[in-house]
């Protein structure tokens, strides 16, 4: 941003040019009225005598800083400005001996430059604030990660600038990266945080900023590689929630978000007694000896993960007979006595585990003879006319309640 313009006199600012459109210096005026301020001369201070010499005070817009020129009715300076007080040209000059910079705030000088009229030569410069810098730094922190982890990282400036900023980010390939990659928390201070979320190399970058220093902005990166953690992922074990004693029901293992293949399986039944038909496979047969609450488990594990586990729980019950179906002829003719007729009875095809018991009864007791009592199925013979009512009972001692009754009417004709 170069500037260039004349001083003429003690306020008149001729000739000013700039390269980008930006103009930092104005005539500050004394607001006490005037064309100059009255100011402490601070060169050759003899004890506590003070001096007030007249002075032409520029305000440096933008920055921390005045310039101040000691100026006659007769000064004429030709000042360029690129952007760094420690280097400010200055030419075709007449009735001005020095110049200072000085701060606006602390009102303190920073540098002086002394024309020939004092230095006997070339323009010589006495620089009573050296300028402020931020400094070669690097980042410390991990360079190896696993998906999943958060990590700090530090830069190690000790700038003497006291205005410098921070702002870290994630990049690669030059850009930031997605929040989907990796997220960035205290990003403008001295320390950040970073979660990384995607295996991939990635650049930690750091950038330090100051409007004071010389040397802004500064930058450093550190190169990160960020690795997948083996994982045997999710693992879900789904199956019958109310198994019934002796039944038999297949539990099976679900496993996802893997990235292991050489996967071993271990089925367990916590809190009950119960036979387990593969323990060692994706699914598994598992039947139940007894009712009670239990606990379906498996252990998914890996030689190169930790293992992963989950388990179902189950309230186990006796299995319940079902309701019995008596078949049979409704009516029988009178000329069919003595003939043997089918009855049956059913729970509607229900497999039952455990011994099943079946008990046929007939009444009244007399008329009809049950030729097989204790089968499921059974003929029987009617010998009279009459209206029969037979019932059959199933009996399983597995099962809850232990037995079950079904009934069938039968009439036989009387002639």
């Amino acid at each position: 941003m170069a500037q260039q313009f004349v001083l003429k006199g003690v306020k008149e600012i001729r000739d000013y040019k700039s390269t980008d459109g930006t103009f930092t210096f104005k005539v500050k005026n004394d607001p006490r009225g005037g064309n100059t301020w009255q100011l402490p001369q601070w060169w050759a201070r003899k004890g506590n005598n003070i001096k007030y010499i007249s002075c032409t005070v520029l305000d440096l817009e933008g920055t921390d800083y005045l310039m101040v020129i000691p100026t006659s009715l007769d000064t004429q300076l030709m000042v360029t400005y690129d952007g760094d007080i420690y280097n400010i040209g200055l030419t075709n000059f007449s009735a001005v001996d020095r110049v200072l910079i000085a701060g606006k705030d602390t009102k303190k000088a920073v540098v002086e430059y002394m024309l020939p009229s004092i230095s006997g030569g070339a323009i010589a410069k006495r620089i009573v604030q050296a300028a402020s810098t931020i400094g070669d730094f690097t980042i410390t922190g991990a360079t190896t990660v696993d998906v999943g982890e958060t990590k700090a990282y530090q830069a190690n400036a000790t700038p003497d600038a006291t205005d410098e900023t921070y702002f870290w980010s994630v990049e690669q390939g030059g850009s930031a990266v997605a929040a989907s990659k990796a997220v960035v928390t205290n990003a403008t201070s001295a320390k950040c945080n970073v979660e990384w979320k995607e295996a991939g190399g990635y650049d930690v970058k750091c950038i330090i900023s100051s409007e004071t220093a010389t040397d802004s902005p500064k930058v450093d990166t550190l190169g990160v590689t960020c690795s997948a953690v083996n994982t045997v992922g999710t693992v879900v074990v789904s199956g019958n929630a109310t198994p019934k004693v002796g039944a038999g029901d297949t539990y099976t293992v679900a496993v996802s978000g893997n990235n292991v293949t050489n996967l071993t399986y271990k089925w367990t039944v916590a809190d009950a007694t119960a036979q387990i038909s593969n323990k060692n496979g994706a699914s598994t047969g598992i039947t139940f000896e007894g009712t009670g609450n239990a606990s379906v488990q498996c252990v998914v594990s890996s030689v190169s993960a930790p293992s992963a586990s989950d388990e179902l729980d189950v309230v186990v019950s006796k299995q319940s007979i079902g309701a019995i179906t008596v078949g049979g002829p409704a009516n029988v003719a009178f000329a069919d006595l003595n003939t043997g007729k089918n009855f049956t009875s059913s729970n509607g095809n229900k497999v039952l585990v455990g011994t099943t018991a079946y008990q046929w009864t007939v009444s009244p007791t007399t008329g009809a003879v049950i030729n097989s009592p204790t089968e499921q199925n059974t003929q029987v013979v009617f010998t009279q006319p009459g209206t029969y009512t037979f019932s059959c009972q199933w009996t399983n001692q597995d099962a809850d309640p232990t037995t079950k009754t079904g009934t069938k009417a039968t009439t036989v004709a009387a002639s």
